[in-house]
């Protein structure tokens, strides 16, 4: 690979963990380092389009010829940009056509071929209340915590470690100042005449514990801390601050993911830090309950046909059940007993797969989306795959910074041909999931009803893997380390995680040890490995040819059944 542009730096800053420390390197001209000559906006779309650009990818200057992708555009970033373009020019276009119009001067002339379509729009409610209505994603979650009250499945522990004294007084009026800022972390949940509502709460007590322990029972405080909630009594989080050294703190945050999602805790993290510098964060506009009303109203119109039919169609005829062979018989009842295994593509690796994705007009998301099809196809000998991913569910730009349960589940149904080249597998798999993403404002609970699938209570409805790439971006002048907690939870049969990270790819691959022992998930591990390297050897090859076992040990094998060969063939037998 050739890069863009070069700069030379006498020595790379480091935090004190011995890490580079990003946030000190000098910044590198984006208009070089995008690789395209630049030339300034000609109109006035085209200079409201390079200000949504700036403020989304945070760059400084941009050339209406930059391509998103190589500016350090994904999928989540995509969304953010088409949101706002929809509310700026009151039109409604989707995420494809950015990814087909990667650039500043393209996507303008698509701009210029729409008729004026209003967008829609989300408005504050201006009743007050004693109760309202549930979204849909909320609805979810309570009729599975009704079912196991129990059960920490749907608990998002949030666990850091600081590396610098700290105020513990003002750690709690922050917490308690977010807690009064966003609604959804101060909302109980009930059921009112037979429908799960859900009540603001104007007074509540911050659960907030300190305490000061040797490092050595860090790991027992942290699970002794993440334990069941009860969504009858709000604020729906739990907080605990443990001193371990002088300078040296864990600071611990349980979420219910009923109040928060993976975009809610980004924001409240940036928000923690920005009151923590004692800035003023402005009034948010909107609130989640705006959010849970429009969409219940919005459904009750039937705005969602057209998607209906779309996922309807998606999943019509048989729907394939992945059959992956497990180590243990698959309990009767689903099971949540989980482990995890983390591991990472380096660095040399992670840029071939970026630069797999630059050159076929994809992203990360969906080559390692792809490779992880093959993958299953390779394990259970099928052509035709369900996957699980969570999209982000912010459709629109008044919601980017409200803190609340948007995610939607949604299902992508590949189909990974053996006789298909891995070029041809992911166009279609980008083709697929663009198609899915244009239409994941249908809720998944809907479409499981739609279907009237048989409800089988040994697995999960339509699909037993998941697939996530997390983007947990924040910044912060304070050493922090984000901590993985022991959290030995699996929602389903497997979960492969990615995030981007300085080293390379980091990888968890969570899953259910009732079906699987940890040295075949250690194999597992290894086997996609070997598929990355496989295809970033040769992105035309056909996915039958793709070998799940390395070079190195598939010449073991060879080398070990010649052996046995040989002493089978110096054996004697008398009849």
């Amino acid at each position: 690979m050739i890069p863009n542009y070069i700069m030379q730096i006498e020595e790379l800053p480091v935090t004190v963990n011995g890490k580079v420390d990003r946030k000190e390197l000098p910044e590198i001209d984006n208009i070089q380092a995008a690789g395209s000559e630049y030339e300034a906006p000609r109109s006035n779309i085209e200079e409201k389009l390079v200000k949504i650009w700036r403020d989304v990818l945070v760059k400084e200057s941009i050339s209406i010829n930059d391509n998103f992708f190589d500016l350090g555009g994904h999928s989540l970033k995509a969304t953010t940009i088409i949101n706002r373009v929809n509310s700026e020019f009151d039109i409604r276009i989707n995420v494809k056509e950015l990814f087909e119009n990667p650039t500043i001067k393209t996507f303008n002339k698509v701009i210029l071929t729409l008729d004026k379509k209003q967008c829609l729009i989300i408005n504050k409610c201006r009743e007050k209340k004693e109760y309202y209505k549930a979204s849909s994603a909320e609805k979810r979650v309570f009729a599975l915590w009704e079912m196991d009250k129990s059960n920490i499945v749907y608990n998002i522990p949030v666990i850091v470690e600081i590396y610098e004294k700290i105020n513990k007084e003002k750690i709690e009026n922050i917490l308690n100042k977010l807690i009064q800022r966003h609604e959804a972390l101060r909302t109980s949940f009930y059921v009112v005449d037979g429908e799960i509502v859900q009540k603001i709460e104007e007074n509540w007590q911050l659960d907030f514990k300190y305490e000061e322990c040797n490092e050595t029972i860090v790991k027992e405080k942290i699970r002794d801390f993440i334990r069941p909630f009860d969504l009858k009594k709000a604020p729906l989080m739990r907080c605990k601050l443990i001193k371990t050294g002088e300078k040296k703190y864990i600071f611990m945050v349980d979420f219910h993911h009923i109040a928060t999602d993976g975009v809610s805790i980004s924001i409240l993290m940036k928000e923690f830090i920005e009151l923590y510098r004692s800035n003023n964060l402005a009034e948010p506009v909107l609130q989640y309950k705006d959010f849970s009303e429009w969409q219940n109203s919005f459904d009750e119109k039937g705005e969602l046909k057209e998607q209906e039919e779309y996922w309807l169609n998606r999943f019509k005829g048989d729907i394939p059940i992945l059959n992956i062979e497990s180590d243990y018989e698959r309990p009767s009842v689903k099971n949540h007993e989980g482990y995890r295994i983390n591991f990472t593509a380096d660095k040399e690796l992670t840029e071939k797969l970026n630069h797999i994705a630059k050159n076929t007009e994809t992203t990360l998301y969906l080559v390692l989306l792809a490779s992880y099809n093959v993958m299953l196809s390779k394990y259970s000998g099928q052509e035709d795959i369900v996957i699980g991913t969570a999209q982000a569910g912010r459709p629109y730009a008044e919601i980017e910074n409200v803190v609340g349960m948007f995610v939607n589940t949604i299902a992508l149904r590949n189909y990974p041909n053996k006789d298909k080249t891995f070029r041809e597998f992911l166009i279609e798999v980008k083709n697929n999931t663009l198609r899915d993403f244009e239409n994941s404002d249908y809720q998944f609970e809907k479409l499981i009803k739609k279907l009237d699938i048989k409800r089988d209570t040994s697995r999960n409805p339509l699909f037993d893997v998941m697939f996530l790439l997390e983007d947990m971006d924040f910044n912060s002048e304070a050493e922090i380390k984000l901590i993985q907690p022991e959290f030995n939870i699996s929602k389903f049969d497997l979960t492969l995680t990615a995030a981007e990270i300085v080293e390379g790819i980091k990888f968890n691959l969570e899953y259910c040890i009732k079906l699987f022992e940890n040295e075949t998930i250690e194999r597992m591990k290894e086997h996609f490995i070997n598929i990355l390297n496989s295809i970033t050897d040769d992105l035309d090859i056909k996915i039958k040819d793709i070998n799940i076992i390395s070079d190195e040990k598939r010449e073991l094998y060879i080398n070990d059944m010649k052996k046995v060969k040989n002493v089978i063939d110096e054996l004697e037998f008398d009849f």
